[in-house]
């Protein structure tokens, strides 16, 4: 990914979520932890992916008469005359997947623009989009001034503990670690 794409992502997630903070300049703490909450639940996200003209749906695997699975379901979105659909996947007993459909927003936001309706992107994670799309997601869910805060709660005995920031974010380790090295929080 170049340099310039990376600020795109960052320039485009930066002002979207100044439209959807009521303060963005004067967040504290307290604030950004309801923008998380708000993030993480799936109602209030679907009514901020609608603000920005898309539509936010659970996509479902299909099945043959065996009850065999023969579409597995997926993440991905599609441009429509209108805006966009993102579809997500649900997994039982997992976290709602947030910063997956905040991927996928960041594809309809800077890989879709110009695409005709009916237009699909599926995630494959083979060219520099995937990446782009995630550089976008994280910096939407995870803005610098509160990830550094975040982290500085949970570095103690000269090392930085994931689990609690982890638990935060309710997100993998991979996403976490990543977040911290854009920002050069550690090494």
């Amino acid at each position: 990914m170049t340099n310039e794409k990376r600020f795109e992502a960052v320039l485009i997630a930066t002002r979207l979520r100044q439209m959807l903070t009521k303060d963005p300049a004067h967040l504290s703490q307290d604030s950004y932890r309801e923008d998380l909450d708000t993030l993480q639940d799936e109602d209030n996200l679907r009514i901020m992916i609608e603000s920005v003209g898309g539509k936010l749906i659970q996509d479902e695997p299909e099945y043959d008469e065996n009850g065999n699975i023969i579409k597995p379901a997926r993440n991905y979105v599609v441009r429509t005359e209108n805006g966009f659909i993102i579809y997500f996947k649900q997994e039982d007993g997992e976290h709602f997947p947030y910063l997956s459909i905040l991927h996928e927003l960041g594809h309809a936001f800077m890989h879709m623009r110009d695409k005709e309706a009916g237009y699909t992107m599926y995630c494959d994670g083979k060219d520099s989009t995937h990446d782009e799309a995630w550089v976008f997601a994280r910096t939407l869910a995870m803005p610098r001034k509160f990830f550094e805060e975040i982290a500085i709660e949970n570095f103690k005995d000269d090392k930085y503990h994931l689990k609690g920031i982890i638990e935060t974010y309710k997100e993998d380790y991979f996403q976490i670690q990543t977040r911290g090295l854009e920002l050069n929080i550690w090494k």
